[in-house]
């Protein structure tokens, strides 16, 4: 039976009601009202038996748990949910336990900013300048598969201890810098060394330096993962993750989507996931999507991050050699600063899905709306703003929301972790504002609100104003035509009586015209008979008599002429 008291939290030792929720929760009454749920993360500290609660290092205890070191000089097994001390100020002279590592032998080596401890057999032996180890912080602890202990040091570069004295190498003999922070072995037998000058890679006794001119995200390099394909991952202080394969280097920062650019630890955790401790938590990215970016099919990644809400008792992670553990159950642990934590991913992965959204509040123009209305706007352009929620108290940072305009947007719009929205300018028409949510990587919620929202048209801009005005522009255009047809009309008889009157006037001339035949001329022509002989012959009904005049005879038939004048004269 587990008793929980004002010292785990409870605002009062006097509960006067009890209540679950849906989410599984307990609400307590008494002075104050407290919720009591199963966190993602479960934190062990000062109630677990630590004394002191500010954890660097954990690394495994086979069979038995994990050690666990804290910055007050506390070296801990930590085992069935309790802390047993092993050694306090009276061992390790107060030092901050910054690397711990458990040789083959069983024995466990402790470094600290006083030097490098070892415990073995039940008793402690201490290694330090006289045993050629730089007076420096002990900042990690390696055995190879040799058997060889190295050890790195925090400015005195890195330690190889042969027999019973460290051999010493440093900037002098190829390393980038003589800061260390933590050690790896590869499965080439490559050690890989993280410095604050770099990466650095040991082969056959040469050092290999990888730096940002490389690709490598920063050169104050924290921490080193090996995942189980042989691709290595690299924790910067600043400057977020590499990945490093084949010699070939990508950068990963929050400007692709890290939840932060600090990474104390790197953990695997089986199911193709990274998980990452910071100064602000703990979170998580899927390899897949890292290695999307890396091959150039996608620009970003999607963090999912842990923190107060999901049961640390302080966020900030710390980073020691090593500053995480994942033990043979799945389970991963983190050193913090307010004790280890831990947390499940099997257990994450069955989280419940996220509740259906709602739409909180509707505001028009400044003025609030009743949500649970469907909204309709005069016309005009208004400002619409929305604000939506999903009814969670069990986790609500892990909620992420997104949201459409149906007959507006093209598609949905992902709000992230943002629960308001707003419109302008939206023409006049029928829409669904609608929102979905879901609990961070998992499915979407699509049981979330539709609400409808139409905004007026303009009476000129109605459907039966265009319907009228189209029918009154058919009508004028009927309506002129009728007018052009009748005044056309009225013109052709106007014409037709002119043509009448001029032709009754023109039967006048029948036979009163001669016309030379050949010349078309009158007696006393002046040049314009043949138009008046045309025009007469188109609208009248007057004869022309025909001959030819005197000069065209005289012209075509000068020998009838000669007769006719000689019979002229003798007549």
């Amino acid at each position: 039976m587990d008793i929980l008291t004002r010292q785990d939290g409870l605002t009062s030792d006097s509960i006067r009601t009890v209540f679950e929720d849906r989410e599984g929760s307990l609400w307590l009454g008494g002075v104050g009202l407290v919720q009591l749920k199963d966190g993602t993360v479960l934190s062990y500290g000062p109630s677990q038996g630590l004394a002191d609660e500010d954890v660097y290092a954990v690394t495994a205890a086979p069979g038995r748990g994990l050690w666990v070191g804290t910055s007050g000089g506390e070296l801990a097994l930590f085992s069935g949910g309790r802390f047993t001390p092993l050694a306090g100020r009276d061992v390790l002279h107060g030092a901050t336990v910054l690397a711990l590592h458990e040789d083959r032998a069983g024995r466990l080596w402790v470094g600290t900013d006083h030097g490098l401890f070892r415990l073995g057999d039940g008793k402690w032996t201490n290694y330090g300048v006289r045993d050629g180890l730089p007076p420096d912080d002990i900042r990690s602890v390696l055995e190879d598969r040799e058997g060889r202990l190295w050890v790195g040091t925090d400015g005195g570069g890195l330690a190889r201890l042969d027999g019973n004295r460290f051999v010493i190498l440093t900037t002098r003999d190829g390393l980038p810098s003589d800061h260390l922070r933590t050690l790896l072995e590869d499965r080439d037998g490559t050690l890989w060394i993280a410095t604050y000058g770099g990466l650095a890679a040991l082969r056959d006794g040469r050092f290999t330096t990888y730096t940002t001119r490389d690709g490598l995200a920063h050169d104050l390099v924290r921490s080193l993962r090996l995942d189980v394909r042989g691709v290595l991952w690299v924790g910067t202080y600043g400057g977020g993750l590499s990945r490093v394969e084949s010699g070939r280097i990508t950068a990963y920062s929050t400007r692709q989507g890290l939840f932060d650019d600090v990474i104390f630890e790197i953990l695997e955790d089986g199911g193709g996931r990274l998980w990452m401790s910071c100064n602000k938590g703990i979170f998580s990215v899927s390899v897949a999507d890292l290695d999307a970016v890396a091959a150039g099919r996608q620009s970003s990644v999607h963090s999912v991050a842990y923190g107060r809400s999901d049961g640390m008792r302080n966020p900030e992670a710390n980073g020691g050699s090593p500053a995480g553990w994942r033990t043979e159950d799945g389970r991963l642990w983190f050193a913090t600063a307010a004790g280890l934590v831990v947390i499940d991913p099997a257990a994450v992965a069955r989280r419940r899905d996220a509740p259906p959204a709602l739409v909180e509040e509707v505001w028009v123009d400044g003025e609030r709306q009743d949500p649970a209305r469907a909204v309709d706007l005069p016309p005009g352009n208004h400002r619409l703003q929305f604000s939506y929620t999903a009814p969670s108290l069990l986790a609500p940072d892990h909620l992420r929301f997104a949201y459409a305009l149906e007959g507006f947007d093209r598609g949905w719009i992902d709000a992230g972790t943002r629960r308001q929205t707003s419109y302008t300018n939206v023409p006049a028409g029928r829409y669904r504002f609608r929102v979905r949510a879901r609990d961070e990587d998992g499915p979407w919620n699509e049981a979330g609100v539709a609400m409808p929202l139409a905004v007026r048209a303009h009476w000129y801009r109605t459907r039966a104003f265009f319907v009228i005005a189209a029918g009154l522009v058919a009508l004028a255009i009927a309506g002129a035509y009728r007018l052009r047809v009748r005044d056309l009309l009225a013109r052709e008889r106007e014409m037709s009586r002119r043509v009448d009157k001029a032709l009754a006037d023109v039967k006048v001339l029948s036979g009163l015209l001669p016309i030379c035949a050949s010349c078309k001329k009158i007696r006393d022509d002046r040049g314009y008979w043949n138009q008046l002989e045309q025009y007469i012959g188109d609208h009248s009904q007057a004869a022309f008599s025909h001959g030819i005049c005197p000069d065209c005879v005289n012209r075509l038939y000068p020998g009838v002429a000669d007769k006719v004048a000689r019979r002229s004269d003798s007549s």
